[in-house]
C-alpha cells in the first residue's frame, strides 16, 4: 500500500499548492470568497497561504527524494517562527498586520503557526536516516491533522464560539481544510522514495 499512498501524497501536495496559490491571488482580487469562504469566517491571509506553498512544494520534493525538501521544510518553520515572535514581540496576529490592513479578527492564529511548526517537525523527521524517527513522524502528523479537524467541526457546528478561544481565533476555515490535506499528505509519504519507480504494474504490498 505504501505505493499507492505515495502517489496520493503527490497528489495532495499538488491540491495544496494550486488551492493556497488560489486564496492568495484572492487578495489582490479582493474576493471575499477565496480569501474566507464566508463573510462570517476569518481570512486565510497572505503569509499563510505562502506557508502552504512551501509545504506543498517541500512535500513534492519529498515525493521525488529531492534533497532540498528539507530546505524547504526549514523555511517553513522559519517563516512560522517569524510569525510566532511577531506575537510576542510585536503584538500583531503573525507579521501580515505589519503589510496589510487586515480586518479585525484577521491575522495568523497562534493555532495555524503550531500547525505550521508540527508540519515541518514531521517533514524533518521523515527526512531523517534514522527509522525510528519515521514513526515519531507519524505521531507528530496526527497531532496536527486532530487539531486541524477539530477546527473544521467547530467551523461547521460554532464558528463564532471558535474564535472566541484564542488559540484558535483568527484560523480560517480554509487554513483548517488545507492543514487536513497537509498532514494527510504527510502521513502518506512514503519511506522509501525509490519504490515509485518500481511502477504500479504488480499487486501491492500490504
Amino acid at each position: 500500500m505504501k505505493r499507492c499512498y505515495a502517489l496520493h501524497s503527490g497528489h495532495l501536495a499538488g491540491a495544496l499548492v494550486v488551492l493556497a496559490a488560489t486564496s492568495l491571488a484572492g487578495w489582490p482580487l479582493g474576493s471575499t470568497l477565496l480569501t474566507r469562504v464566508h463573510p462570517g469566517f476569518a481570512a486565510m491571509v497572505p503569509s499563510t497561504a505562502v506557508a502552504f506553498i512551501l509545504l506543498g512544494v517541500a512535500l513534492f520534493a519529498r515525493r521525488a527524494g529531492q534533497d532540498h525538501a528539507g530546505l524547504f521544510a526549514k523555511a517553513l518553520g522559519g517563516l512560522a517562527t517569524a510569525n510566532l515572535l511577531a506575537y510576542a514581540w510585536l503584538g500583531t496576529a503573525g507579521l501580515d498586520p505589519a503589510f496589510l490592513a487586515l480586518n479585525p479578527g484577521d491575522g495568523v492564529s497562534l493555532c495555524t503557526i503550531t500547525c505550521f511548526l508540527l508540519a515541518a517537525v514531521t517533514l524533518l523527521l521523515r527526512l531523517s536516516d534514522d527509522a525510528a524517527l519515521h514513526e515519531v513522524a507519524d505521531y507528530v502528523g496526527l497531532v496536527g491533522l486532530s487539531t486541524a479537524l477539530a477546527v473544521v467541526g467547530g467551523h461547521v457546528l460554532h464558528a463564532e464560539f471558535l474564535y472566541e478561544i484564542g488559540f484558535f481565533a483568527a484560523m480560517s476555515l480554509p487554513t483548517a481544510m488545507l492543514f487536513c490535506i497537509a498532514f494527510a499528505g504527510l502521513l502518506m509519504t512514503d519511506e522509501d522514495h525509490e519504490a515509485l519507480d518500481d511502477g504500479f504494474d504488480g499487486p501491492y504490498e500490504a
